[in-house]
């Protein structure tokens, strides 16, 4: 299907298994014929496609959309695919994309974002980000969260959310200095304003945390809202998919 790869480039695609080595790089790794599928249709490409020997039929008619667009491939062993996946069960398509969150906050804060707080499952990260890339909806990571390039979060948000725009490493504290127009939205399972019947104010930071111990950050919420539910609570990536579908559906915010 396409070359193998020399020793060096095994080095320098093995280093992006770790956090330090996707940050000097500027890239990353994404894994599975979906993701990869999704990694394509960017307005940059993948600078490689790394294919198994077992690759399924759909893997191989997303090689095929990749050599269309002038992608290289090259050829792993199953040792090697294994190497470098994320799960048990080893994908066989990975893509070498460069993509790094950005450096810094835009200057004016957009009507609505989303304030991950202490977010540390990458699965759940992935998820959220998924979600708020299908809303368009801009997002800030505390600095406590999971890096948005680690594996199994690019892996759960197959690879949607690069387009979109993500800084790390924000306090909520800056946000509020920052945008002290915007009302500070919280979530809790029991006891806020019923979601069925909240109105989204004009300007809103929605801030999201773990299901466990909620946001990490001093939260002072201007308001705290809960989703109507017959169970404790609800996974965060669940929750943060309804909350903003509500903002959506409602149709009190935009954007941008």
């Amino acid at each position: 299907m396409g070359g193998g790869i020399s020793k060096t480039q095994w080095r320098r695609i093995k280093r992006l298994l770790h956090g330090r080595g996707r940050a000097e790089s500027g890239r990353l790794l994404v894994e599975g014929g979906r993701a990869v599928q999704a990694a394509l249709q960017r307005k940059i490409p993948p600078e490689q496609i790394l294919v198994g020997p077992d690759a399924t039929d759909f893997a191989l008619d997303v090689l095929e959309s990749a050599k269309a667009l002038g992608v290289p491939v090259a050829d792993l062993s199953s040792e090697q695919i294994s190497e470098l996946s994320a799960t048990a069960h080893p994908q066989e398509l990975i893509a070498l994309v460069a993509w790094l969150p950005q450096p810094e906050l835009p200057d004016t804060m957009p009507p609505l974002s989303l304030h991950l707080s202490g977010i540390r499952n990458p699965a759940n990260l992935g998820a959220l980000l998924r979600t708020a890339a299908a809303f368009d909806v801009a997002v800030t990571c505390s600095p406590d969260c999971v890096d948005p390039t680690q594996p199994v979060a690019v892996r759960s948000g197959t690879a949607s959310y690069f387009e979109l725009t993500i800084v790390t490493n924000v306090l909520l504290k800056t946000l509020q200095e920052m945008a002290p127009e915007h009302d500070i939205i919280s979530v809790a399972a029991h006891g806020g304003e019923d979601l069925s019947g909240f109105v989204w104010r004009d300007r809103t930071i929605l801030v999201l945390g773990g299901e466990a111990e909620g946001a990490t950050e001093p939260l002072h919420a201007r308001t705290t809202v809960t989703i109507p539910s017959r169970v404790e609570s609800l996974n965060v990536a669940v929750a943060g998919g309804i909350l903003l579908w509500d903002v959506r559906q409602k149709g009190t915010l935009t954007s941008s």
